[in-house]
């Protein structure tokens, strides 16, 4: 609508395909550990058998996945109050359906009726003949269960000055701060994992990239941070029985030269500060930390050097 005024938006429909591993990963069959009760035959027969079932359970692939499906949409403003200034906020939502996973063998059991062909039973017993025959086996591979909803804003500032003898300098800070992040872990309760991982894998409420770039002839540099908040996680021995897990952040350093015709040379340090991920006890085959928010790795240097035909 003006010059320095941009308004955009989108909706779509998407879809994910299955993985070819999830849809003919090899199955696998152990025993239903500790042993669950058979809810349709455990109050009327209260055997052992029936109340203490143990029972092979399969897991694996599933060749009768379908498609996770998605409907997601956005709406933005842009703004440039003076040259070399830019402001964005976009606020987005996305609701995910059919997410592919797999469901706890024990609720299988307890709702039966949800899951049609999980719970295989063998012949009535001619002694409870009004009541299904005996579980002999449940299936737990993967299948297409349950919803996700999440929406949050993405924020961008930028900066950058004009040509000086020094060189020309920018600055840009890149955010998202996630407003909701509800899904259905066993395709009915929803639950939120936004900066909560007693229930799940989390979902930070704030990751942010702030850079610093300077750049003069065929010299340049950056400076990078890469920020996530903190989260909580289960503690048996707090009081509150949970533990707050705290923000990870980290510092890059980077220097090119541009001056060779076709090449570019760099050279880097990632993780500037020698920074440790923050601690976690939750176990994601690794321990200490979580892979998914910040790296176990030190102070890093590397060399890259890169040419291109013109």
């Amino acid at each position: 609508p003006l010059r320095s005024l941009l308004l955009r938006g989108s909706w779509g429909e998407g879809f994910r395909a299955p993985p070819l591993y999830s849809l003919n990963e090899p199955s696998r069959n152990s025993d239903v550990l500790g042993g669950i009760p058979d809810p349709a035959r455990c109050p009327v027969t209260g055997t052992l058998d029936d109340c203490l079932i143990i029972v092979p359970l399969t897991t694996g692939g599933n060749p009768n996945l379908q498609p996770e499906t998605s409907t997601q949409w956005n709406f933005g403003v842009v703004l440039e109050p003076v040259r070399g200034l830019s402001l964005a906020v976009d606020y987005w939502n996305i609701e995910q359906k059919g997410v592919i996973t797999t469901v706890d063998p024990e609720y299988i059991v307890a709702n039966e009726e949800r899951f049609p062909g999980r719970v295989i039973r063998g012949p009535v017993d001619p002694a409870y003949p009004t009541l299904p025959g005996p579980i002999v086996a449940v299936d737990g591979s993967l299948m297409n269960i349950g919803v996700t909803q999440t929406s949050g804003i993405d924020a961008a500032a930028s900066w950058t000055s004009a040509a000086t003898e020094a060189g020309r300098f920018s600055l840009s800070l890149q955010g998202t701060y996630v407003r909701q992040f509800d899904t259905q872990l066993d395709g009915v309760t929803t639950v939120s994992l936004l900066g909560d991982a007693t229930v799940g894998t989390p979902m930070p409420r704030w990751r942010s990239t702030l850079t610093f770039d300077w750049t003069k002839g065929p010299w340049g540099a950056t400076l990078s941070q890469l920020y996530s908040s903190g989260y909580v996680e289960s503690h048996q021995d707090a009081e509150s029985g949970m533990r707050e897990v705290g923000a990870a952040s980290s510092w890059d350093l980077q220097g090119r030269y541009m001056g060779f015709r076709g090449w570019q040379l760099v050279a880097g340090i990632r993780n500037l500060l020698d920074s440790e991920p923050p601690f976690s006890l939750k176990s994601n085959f690794q321990f200490g930390f979580n892979p998914q928010v910040a790296s176990p790795l030190g102070r890093t240097f590397y060399l890259r050097a890169t040419y291109s035909l013109k």
